[in-house]
């Protein structure tokens, strides 16, 4: 703000150059005009001033930052706690049922010590040895989200219990929301009041309690890169899309200074490929070299169908869960099994599952009532169907749906059962067969369906889903800092690595050189990197697990750690490290 002598030497300094014989000294009239125009002009840029410091976010932080938000409905994102799923075990059948109640509460072994708390009871029914519940950490934040079997004792006298883990990681908690990060969603969605906007969908998903990012995805979405352009092509990074506009593109040495070239003068681009080219059509115009490229499409996580003049329909996918269980009446139906039929609903290509393997053709499907199912039998990894007991993963396989539909409370989540056709070695339920099934769901989705619906657009085809997860385990190679214990810095950084990539959400690459850096920055890591195919030809760079920990994936090119790009649809869930310690001299010899 200019004080009012800066503003009258300012005026004076302009009149002499307009007219240098006009007397402006002190007492003179024109020096009292001037000082009272300044006078005048410095109080209107002060009030300017405060006017503008009063709506302008960026100048704010903490409580005043809190205060005003709240003027538009807004508030800060509280911490939420993470959730997974506690396995107790016996080491005799039940001979009778046996109840663990809500608010059984373990504790982690591993500083700093986590409590987790069980969110329903527990039943042992007869003849069962294991028995899986929901849990949630007691505190809320981001030092809940404990790796899998990292829970050692009980602080609660568990009767008729041997043993007890967290087949998984628990995820989802994440501190209260930053300064930094309220003002950016705030930017984002200020018009979130306005009925049928994506802003909108998007700050109705993220109040519920157990969500911590959500993805709004339409019709159309905008990709910005750079390519690298050689002998006069190149070709987009993205590769899952569902359809790309053809006349969206932009592409240029610098688009956002403005240096842009010609679509069908300098260069063609490809809408019908995918991943889209880009090709010169004058090969003085376009040298090689790296260049900037827009263009719009449709993500494969949409349910819109350009071709058939669906553009409507908008699917918001979420990151957190609500695991609920649910006890259902099953029927099993000799008429629905996975075929090989194109455009049928139980096309086998359309369902995958844990394993990420397809169903078999001829096996039968069995759907549940609630979507997505987190364990379709928790009591024990059996169903008991007419007295005859199958085991999961054996004769029969949680699938869920993988279209677009999937992973939401109006998709389709269910059992593959084996067939005589394919070899069941027992017997076959009959058609119509009614049995008692207990399962836990998410119901997140079905919970910010209800809530979303009442904002919707009328045109406006509204799904929500579950996020699609990689359950991720890494691989590093350390030197430690002398005095510090291996297994202490390895909890130290799954703790970091874990709070980091809570961090990246949808349609985000998660960097394997950031990964470093924060697991670099742990007090005792003197040294770190992935390890390589040279250190462990198994087990190196990071892995994607399936729930029972077989490796389904390795991110790694010449046996070396690469990004993690995350779909629309796609997060990241960090399950578990390993650090292997090394010396000095041993370091470089990978």
């Amino acid at each position: 703000m200019p004080s009012v002598d800066q503003v009258a030497g300012k005026i004076r300094n302009t009149l002499r150059l307009t007219d240098p014989d006009l007397d402006t000294t002190i007492g003179t009239p024109v020096r009292k005009i001037i000082d009272a125009v300044a006078e005048a002009i410095a109080e209107a840029s002060t009030d300017a001033y405060l006017v503008g410091y009063q709506y302008d976010i960026d100048t704010k932080s903490g409580a005043e930052l809190d205060d005003f938000v709240k003027l538009f409905g807004f508030s800060r994102l509280p911490a939420r706690r993470a959730t997974g799923l506690v396995t107790f075990e016996r080491t005799t059948p039940a001979s009778q049922p046996i109840t663990l109640p809500p608010n059984t509460q373990l504790i982690t072994d591993s500083l700093p010590q986590v409590i987790i708390a069980t969110v329903t009871p527990g039943v042992f029914s007869i003849g069962a040895t294991t028995v899986t519940v929901p849990g949630q950490a007691v505190v809320s934040g981001s030092a809940g989200n404990i790796s899998a079997h990292s829970v050692g004792r009980a602080l609660t006298t568990l009767q008729g219990v041997s043993s007890f883990s967290n087949p998984q990681a628990f995820t989802g908690g994440v501190d209260a929301e930053t300064d930094a990060a309220l003002r950016a969603r705030f930017k984002r969605t200020i018009f979130r009041s306005m009925a049928g906007t994506e802003s909108m969908y998007l700050a109705t998903a993220l109040e519920h309690p157990n969500v911590v990012q959500a993805n709004v995805v339409s019709a159309v979405k905008r990709q910005r890169e750079q390519i690298q352009i050689t002998s006069g092509t190149g070709t987009s990074s993205l590769a899952s899309t569902k359809f790309i506009y053809p006349d969206t593109s932009a592409l240029g040495p610098n688009i956002n200074s403005g240096d842009i070239l010609t679509p069908d003068i300098h260069y063609s681009f490809s809408a019908i490929t995918n991943p889209p080219t880009v090709t010169s059509l004058s090969g003085s115009v376009m040298p090689d070299g790296i260049y900037d490229l827009e263009f719009d499409y449709l993500s494969a996580a949409s349910r819109n169908d350009p071709d058939g003049f669906i553009t409507n329909r908008v699917d918001i996918w979420v990151r957190g869960q609500r695991p609920t269980e649910a006890i259902e009446t099953m029927v099993f139906s000799s008429g629905r099994i996975f075929n090989s039929i194109s455009g049928s609903e139980l096309n086998r290509n359309n369902f995958q599952r844990e394993n990420e393997t397809l169903p078999e053709a001829n096996n039968f499907f069995i759907p549940f009532g609630f979507s997505p199912v987190i364990d379709p039998s928790p009591n024990g990894d059996v169903m008991v169907i007419n007295g005859v007991t199958y085991i999961r993963n054996t004769h029969y396989w949680l699938v869920q749906d993988i279209t677009p539909k999937g992973m939401s409370n109006r998709g389709f989540s269910g059992v593959e059962f084996k067939s005589l056709t394919n070899g069941l070695a027992l017997a076959e339920p009959a058609n119509g067969q009614h049995w008692s099934q207990t399962y836990i769901f998410d119901a997140a989705p079905r919970d910010i369906d209800v809530s979303v619906q009442r904002w919707r657009m009328v045109t406006n085809d509204l799904w929500v889903h579950a996020a699609r997860r990689i359950k991720l385990k890494a691989y590093f190679a350390v030197i430690l800092t002398p005095g510090y214990n291996l297994a202490a810095v390895t909890d130290a950084v799954y703790t970091a690595l874990s709070a980091f990539t809570q961090e990246v959400s949808f349609d985000q690459v998660l960097q394997a050189s950031d990964v470093l850096a924060v697991a670099h920055a742990v007090p005792g890591v003197d040294a770190v990197r992935f390890l390589t195919s040279t250190d462990n030809p198994t087990n190196y760079a990071w892995q994607r697990l399936d729930p029972a920990d077989t490796v389904l994936h390795t991110y790694a090119t010449g046996g070396r750690a690469i990004d993690i790009f995350c779909d629309d649809d796609t997060v990241v869930d960090l399950s578990d490290v390993v650090l292997v310690a090394k010396a000095q001299n041993t370091w470089s010899t990978v």
